[in-house]
């Protein structure tokens, strides 16, 4: 137990964090971390939805408590746990209702059809005439929107092209 309370400080510790007790926890926190979020099957990287954005943010913010002592220790893992759990059941109740999953993800939008450009959905979704023709480049490797059947801006923020065949 007094190698317990001298690596990792306890559960509850006085600031600031001895160094020696700051990358212990770091390390298991980590550790925790990364069990956590496995169990919870999240993709943090690639395709990121909102959900799974929010969810990095706020799981760096509760981790780092954890590793700095500025919160206990198993309080931080507990709500770690607790928001994986969460976006699970969110991700879970979107799978299976269409809607509240268009609300909680996101739809994609339209931004061009049949060669033709769709101004509204544009200016709705905050994309210029430069940004569009990027995109159609980048992702359709196409120059001329005339060779575009349709362009979408999807829930991941990404542009996906369908080129006219």
């Amino acid at each position: 137990m007094d190698v317990w309370l001298w690596l990792f400080g306890g559960d509850a510790t006085p600031n600031p964090l001895p160094v020696h007790q700051a990358i212990a926890r770091a390390v298991v926190v980590y550790g925790a971390g990364v069990v956590v979020l496995r169990l919870g099957k999240i993709r943090l990287l690639g395709r990121a939805s909102v959900l799974d954005i929010l969810l990095a943010f706020c799981v760096g913010s509760i981790l780092s408590r954890a590793v700095n002592g500025s919160s206990t220790f198993s309080a931080s893992v507990a709500a770690t746990a607790a928001m994986v759990a969460m976006h699970h059941a969110l991700s879970a109740l979107g799978l299976r209702h269409h809607r509240l999953g268009g609300w909680i993800k996101g739809v994609s939008v339209p931004l061009v059809r049949e060669g033709k450009q769709l101004p509204a959905n544009m200016k709705r979704c905050g994309i210029s005439d430069h940004d569009l023709v990027e995109e159609l480049r980048l992702n359709g490797n196409v120059d001329d929107l005339e060779r575009v059947e349709a362009a979408y801006l999807e829930r991941n923020g990404e542009i996906s092209v369908v080129r006219s065949v």
